[in-house]
């Protein structure tokens, strides 16, 4: 395992993003795409991996919103097939789309008892209850109007 003292310091604050989206649920808002390996990627892949990272924290699509958005209104197969191969399912958030009339996959599962399904489940009420504390009044967590502020972009996603 690398030692956090060794790694490069995008690594470490990656490292640091992670741990604070596992822990207590805090917005990973930067995704260091020059430093992903995008090779192994078709061109179709990296389209839909972008797309699903501009799924605002916490809220959710469908597999046919990204088909429609990369310009494919008929892919959503195809889609869902990429996301199953998505290398950085957490950091690239494919547990945002989901289908239609249900949840839809994960990581290639898609039997609801699934750990892969539960893993997806927990991801998507993670971000929710960060967004909605029971207490934030204790904690000065934020709402969605103070993240409204960070993402008034991707406001236009959904035109």
């Amino acid at each position: 395992m690398l030692a956090k003292q060794s790694a490069p310091p995008a690594l470490n604050s990656l490292f640091d993003s992670l741990f604070d989206y596992l822990e207590c649920g805090k917005p990973i808002l930067e995704i260091p795409w020059e430093q992903i390996d995008q090779s192994s990627w078709s061109p179709f892949q990296a389209q839909v991996y972008q797309m699903a990272a501009q799924i605002p924290f916490g809220e959710t699509r469908t597999y046919s919103w990204i088909a429609k958005k990369i310009g494919n209104p008929h892919a959503s197969r195809a889609v869902g097939q990429s996301l199953r191969k998505n290398p950085l399912p957490i950091l690239i958030p494919c547990h945002r789309i989901i289908g239609a009339n249900d949840l839809g996959g994960f990581m290639g599962a898609q039997n609801e008892s699934a750990p892969e399904i539960i893993l997806k489940r927990r991801l998507i009420a993670i971000e929710s209850d960060y967004l909605n504390p029971v207490f934030s009044f204790l904690y000065g967590a934020p709402t969605h109007r103070t993240l409204d502020r960070h993402s008034k972009a991707d406001h236009r996603l959904d035109s």
